[in-house]
């Protein structure tokens, strides 16, 4: 015997068909309910990935930089450089890894 039909013989035994329709209509109730809270535990889930998902995305753009944007970089550095060592004030920012670096290609 199912739970459903244990809780309506129950109850068509404590009062009768009205208690047994009340039973009934209590037992589709709840299922009603589940339905629901499942649905908006789906909808809710839904929108916590595409919030992640859109906050990813944002992310990456932003870290993203065109190739117009790394030339652009690029030409001001080497022009802040040759302006640099046309005055004198060029100072050569080679670091210990860069001279490894270069040690390991030789």
């Amino acid at each position: 015997m199912f739970v459903e039909d244990r809780r309506k013989a129950e109850a068509f035994a404590r009062g009768g068909l009205d208690a047994e329709r009340e039973e009934n209509r209590l037992i589709k109730k709840e299922k009603e309910d589940k339905h629901w809270a499942n649905h908006e535990a789906f909808q809710l889930m839904i929108s916590n990935a595409k919030a992640e998902k859109k906050k990813a995305d944002e992310a990456k753009i932003e870290s993203k930089q065109t190739m117009k944007e790394m030339m652009a970089q690029a030409k001001k550095e080497k022009e802040l450089n040759d302006l640099q060592k046309i005055n004198g004030t060029f100072k050569s920012e080679v670091t210990e890894d860069d001279r490894q670096f270069a040690e390991d290609l030789h």
